[in-house]
């Protein structure tokens, strides 16, 4: 018989908020966490989901030992896994890059082996609003956090891609608009943006 599970939307969206939460699990039982056979009773019975919606969602059994808890407290139990993998990030790879701040937007390398199982960028930024999300510091974070920042960590939204298309299409309609200039001047005008544009793209890729 399969096992019933109870679940919490955690209110974040997309792949980004998803690899944070998944590598704290995975931390738990394979980093960290490994050594402890205590830890077993928590990332078997307790898991996270990304959603076809893009939803993020922790799935729980009757099994866990915070099964009679509330979602604020299974939150909050995730947020100080969280901080608590982020911090062996800093202190295995380096305080100075990776300190444990709001605003740190240093990347955090897969390399270092503790965030990320893709290519998506994650940087300590990141995981401190998944952290202070989970934690509700909902005040603190509009004072803290750019616009940006919520819409790709709660709405899910691939900003570095939709930022790309945005600077693709004005590079189209600077072609277009050359392509059909009716005098040399204008046209040399069109090209300087053109070239002020590859720039643009350039620093920002």
């Amino acid at each position: 018989m399969d096992k019933e599970y109870s679940t919490i939307d955690t209110g974040l969206k997309g792949r980004l908020a998803f690899e944070i939460i998944d590598s704290f699990f995975g931390q738990l039982s394979d980093g960290w966490g490994e050594n402890n056979p205590r830890n077993d009773r928590y990332w078997k019975h307790c898991y996270v989901s990304l959603a076809s919606d893009g939803k993020v969602e922790i799935h729980y059994d009757d099994q866990f030992p915070y099964f009679f808890s509330s979602a604020e407290a299974i939150k909050t139990w995730i947020a100080n896994g969280i901080k608590k993998t982020a911090k062996f990030v800093e202190q295995d790879c380096g305080a100075a890059k990776y300190k444990w701040s709001r605003f740190n937007t240093s990347e955090v390398a897969q390399a270092v082996g503790y965030f990320g199982s893709s290519r998506i960028p994650i940087t300590v930024q990141d995981i401190y609003f998944v952290y202070d999300w989970l934690k509700g510091r909902f005040s603190t974070m509009q004072k803290s956090y750019s616009d940006d920042m919520f819409r790709k960590l709660r709405d899910g939204i691939d900003i570095v891609a939709e930022k790309k298309t945005k600077e693709e299409a004005a590079m189209e309609d600077l072609v277009k608009r050359c392509a059909n200039a009716s005098s040399e001047e204008e046209k040399k005008d069109l090209l300087a943006q053109i070239y002020q544009q590859v720039l643009k793209t350039k620093a920002n890729s």
